[in-house]
């Protein structure tokens, strides 16, 4: 069918997206489609799902090659200091599951909070008399026989020494108790913690973030007046402002956001206040020069680093996406008037448990009509999906490393005109945006690609007067990097074989826009992983449809979950 012959089946007259549960004609849809799927849902049983086949989890080895690369990137005579991440509180004295920090991981593999990590540029002397120089020193929290048989085992300084491959591991204790001098080095490369990051401070346990954090700043001797964002500001001064100017601005544009109060640094307003190339060149000499206390190193390590995927986690990551392609395939075959967007939802979550992952690298988004206009909507709690256009950002993540894919399709089955001319529209972007995810090309160009085609688009449209305006409709940007975070680490430079970007253009008219309201309560978001190679392109997530053919081919076929969600 497809979104012209979808068309041929309406009446002459458009009738606006409204965001009333159903019509009439969606209801006789659905009544049609679900009379049709209740006879053949036991020749369509859930049991039925692709088999994939689970890849080995990353060894010891790994963490080890991935610890020496950073060192070597580490400025000379320094050394680097990170921190596990903290158990965090749901309510009262429930904690979320936890999650650890994605750079801790992918250095030690460990799964436990109240953890350090110690990583020398240059060999230390053993403190053991004639032992051999040591590279690594890992702090982990000790057992603890009460403690794990309410929150589950711990693997101590001994189980952490032979299970993660490290030469000496300490109790966490110790790190807070005899704290290593840290002022013999020349740099200390850490990583800024933000406010409220330290997670709880219970008294009766000493090896919470906020214990060894203290311990820390009293180790490296970091001034009480120490201005991590500042110091992060200078510190690419120093390292972008004459090479790569361009990067600084786009950096210090998210930056200062998040950091408002580095909008009156003498250094940075005379800075942007210059336009001329040697003038700028000019300030940057009157940037203070670095100490002892280094937030950049360690991160633009960490960002080269993590960018680029090893065998092992593409394979890994691989798993993920082909989760989330089988769960995206079942809750579009489930997709009718009827259903919920929780209904969506757990479709998808049930999929991805069966394939021993789950759905947290991000929360699911499940928004139908005016909700698929909300970019980061988690609650999914519309009960009826009527002829709305459903938006359906959900991704399996395994072993850590995280999906994420989007589809939007139409809840009834077909698309509506305005429905369709939108969808195409976001897919001609979208497809502009892969063409341009070629190895040395800049990482903004699919986004540029996308932008372009969206604006030219929307005037065409008569949704706006201006292609200027493209932000109005289409207000985030293309790609991000994807691995153990959902926006993972990387350079944001020119795109690089091994790393793996989202393409995911958007377009989004909430009710009352300054529009016609036909288009009103219209989300669109069309997102695909994609693998940077040598040559073509590869499209990852490819085995969910894109075309809207596709896309009603595969809503008018059978779903095994039917009669469950009946």
């Amino acid at each position: 069918m497809g979104c012209s012959a979808g068309q041929g089946q309406r009446n002459a007259v458009l009738q606006p997206v409204t965001n009333e549960a159903d019509s009439a004609q969606s209801r006789a849809r659905g009544a049609q489609r679900a009379e049709k799927k209740l006879k053949i849902t036991s020749a369509a049983p859930l049991g039925a799902l692709a088999r994939l086949v689970e890849p080995p989890p990353l060894s010891s080895a790994f963490h080890r090659g991935r610890r020496e690369a950073l060192r070597q990137l580490l400025p000379a005579h320094g050394v680097a200091v990170l921190f596990a991440a903290p158990p965090r509180l749901l309510a009262a004295d429930v904690d979320y599951p936890f999650h650890q920090d994605p750079d801790f991981y992918y250095l030690t593999g460990l799964r436990e909070p109240g953890a350090v990590l110690l990583l020398f540029a240059d060999p230390q002397p053993s403190p053991a008399a004639g032992g051999p120089p040591i590279t690594e020193q890992l702090y982990v929290r000790s057992r603890d026989a009460l403690d794990e048989q309410w929150n589950g085992g711990r693997l101590g300084p001994e189980g952490a020494a032979r299970t993660l491959g490290f030469g000496r591991v300490l109790p966490a204790a110790d790190f807070v108790r005899r704290p290593p001098d840290l002022t013999r080095f020349a740099r200390v490369c850490f990583l800024p913690l933000l406010p409220g990051e330290e997670g709880r401070d219970t008294p009766a346990d000493s090896t919470e973030l906020t214990d060894l954090h203290r311990a820390f700043r009293r180790a490296a001797s970091i001034p009480a007046d120490f201005n991590g964002p500042r110091e992060q500001t200078y510190a690419r001064f120093r390292a972008w402002g004459e090479a790569r100017p361009e990067r600084l601005v786009r950096w210090l544009n998210r930056f200062i956001s998040a950091n408002p109060a580095l909008i009156t640094d003498p250094h940075l307003r005379a800075w942007a206040g210059e336009t001329n190339a040697k003038k700028r060149a000019a300030v940057l000499q009157h940037v203070p020069p670095p100490g002892r206390p280094d937030v950049f190193s360690l991160e633009n390590a960490l960002d080269e680093l993590r960018e680029i995927k090893q065998p092992e986690e593409l394979a890994l990551l691989r798993y993920a996406i082909d989760a989330t392609v089988v769960g995206h395939r079942e809750a579009l075959r489930a997709l009718a008037p009827d259903k919920s967007e929780a209904d969506l939802d757990g479709i998808q979550q049930h999929v991805f448990r069966h394939y021993h992952t789950r759905a947290d690298g991000y929360w699911p988004i499940v928004g139908a009509g005016a909700n698929g206009c909300v970019l980061h909507y988690i609650d999914n709690n519309r009960p009826q999906l009527g002829a709305e256009l459903v938006v359906m950002d959900v991704a399996a993540a395994y072993a850590g490393y995280t999906a994420d894919v989007t589809r939007t399709a139409p809840a009834d089955g077909a698309f509506s005109a305005e429905q369709c001319m939108i969808y195409e529209l976001v897919l001609r972007a979208q497809e502009a945006g892969i063409r341009e995810c070629r190895a040395g090309r800049d990482f903004f160009a699919p986004n540029l690609a996308a932008q372009k085609i969206i604006g030219e688009g929307l005037v065409k449209l008569g949704l706006i007067s201006s292609a200027d305006s493209v932000r109005r409709y289409f207000p985030h940007g293309t790609s991000h990097y994807l691995g153990l975070d959902v926006h993972d680490r990387g350079s944001y430079g020119p795109l690089r074989p091994g790393a793996v970007i989202t393409v995911e253009p958007g377009i989004y008219i909430p009710p009352h826009s300054p529009c016609d309201p036909k288009w009103w309560g219209i989300g669109c978001r069309i997102e695909d992983d994609i693998l940077i190679t040598e040559q073509d392109p590869e499209n990852l997530s490819v085995g969910v449809p894109r075309t809207s053919a596709e896309i009603e081919q595969l809503i008018a076929e059978p779903s095994g979950l039917d009669g469950w969600l009946k």
